[in-house]
């Protein structure tokens, strides 16, 4: 069973949507994009509905970011986050850097079946 590190919630139970956001900086901007960037996270951290995040850069492309966002429900992110003027704050602190806007998706866990591998194993 897994456990939400941030909620200490069983993550059965937790109802969560997840945010991915791919950042394109401008070749040579990386260091500065990076040493901004905690403070733009933390306008996210502090938001109602907010779970945990990550930062990832591309080990092929170095100027490719993408950033994962936890959240309890997708309204956090799209009406509450968006409308609280936090988005706005990040848009000035970070835009500068991006050569393409920004490209955001949300994801639901899908909950699939468990298959007996032992069945899977006498078959074969």
């Amino acid at each position: 069973m897994t456990v939400d590190i941030h909620s200490g919630v069983n993550a059965e139970t937790l109802t969560m949507v997840t945010e991915y956001t791919l950042l394109h900086v401008h070749p040579g901007f990386q260091k500065k994009f990076e040493s901004e960037l905690p403070v733009a996270l933390e306008l996210i951290t502090n938001a109602s509905g907010y779970i945990s995040h990550e930062v990832q850069r591309s080990v092929d492309e170095s100027t490719q970011y993408m950033l994962v966002v936890r959240w309890k429900t997708k309204a956090d992110s799209c009406e509450n986050f968006r409308s609280s003027g936090r988005l706005h704050k990040i848009k000035l602190l970070l835009h500068k850097f991006y050569e393409i806007y920004p490209a955001t998706h949300f994801y639901e866990t899908v909950v699939l079946a468990e298959t007996d591998v032992t069945s899977l194993e006498e078959e074969g």
